[in-house]
């Protein structure tokens, strides 16, 4: 091995030359903006974290170059020694845009899970929800198939008064009383997934003169009606759910 009497020099030189190469960038990346912006603001840099990066590349380079000094000269060192800081610089702007997009997804789905799964304030009602009786023809076709329906006999209006199910998850609202039974029959006929947790007690109700409610359960408290409604929201997203109160 040949000995180099000007190594302690030459690893100095390396050094100073690796230190000047790593925080040459990230003053620039401070320095260019302002020059450019006279009258923009910027915060100031972390210059003791610039020094310790300077330091530490300024080390790498003179591990690697002080003993090729010779070969190299201070021109191939400083543009090696300047590609480390650039690099770094790219990985980490990739690390924090890969973070930010992260963080920002997780923040729209924390923010639309809120929306979707807190219960809404139930919209209160001036007086109890007259149920409405099914028309003549699903008459009918419930007796023909011995299907019974309880949900507008006049007998049923004081056991849930009784009851006081004063809580109502509605899955549709209508102007037409006809088009609240052709939901009444579709979704009848059709098993929602919330089922599986929560049976399903359809019902028609006038609310006001020309407005109908479709409901999907009664309850005495808020809380129960606040699950069945987070149900539902999870497992039937295509329904419009709202809590009605009297």
């Amino acid at each position: 091995m040949v000995s180099n009497p000007n190594l302690v020099r030459d690893a100095v030189i390396t050094f100073a030359i690796g230190f000047i190469a790593a925080i040459s960038p990230f003053l620039f990346m401070q320095l260019l903006p302002a020059l450019l912006n006279p009258g923009l603001h910027l915060d100031s840099p972390n210059y003791l974290a610039i020094v310790l990066t300077g330091i530490l590349i300024g080390a790498i380079t003179s591990i690697l170059f002080a003993n090729r000094f010779q070969e190299k000269g201070p021109q191939d060192i400083f543009f090696y020694a300047l590609g480390i800081p650039t690099i770094l610089i790219a990985t980490v702007s990739n690390l924090s845009t890969e973070y930010n997009a992260a963080r920002q997804v997780s923040e729209v789905k924390v923010s639309l899970t809120g929306a979707i799964l807190s219960p809404p304030k139930p919209e209160a009602l001036p007086e109890m929800p007259r149920p409405v009786p099914p028309p003549q023809s699903l008459k009918e076709g419930w007796n023909a198939r011995g299907t019974a329906w309880a949900q507008a006999r006049e007998e049923d209006s004081p056991f849930l008064l009784a009851q006081a199910l004063n809580y109502f998850v509605v899955i549709g609202e209508y102007r037409d009383e006809k088009a609240a039974w052709e939901d009444y029959r579709k979704w009848k006929d059709r098993r929602l997934r919330t089922e599986i947790y929560f049976p399903k007690d359809l019902g028609v109700f006038e609310i006001r003169k020309g407005q109908y409610i479709l409901v999907y359960s009664r309850h005495s408290s808020p809380e129960e009606a606040n699950k069945v409604f987070q149900l539902l929201r999870i497992n039937d997203p295509g329904l419009n759910v709202k809590i009605f109160k009297y």
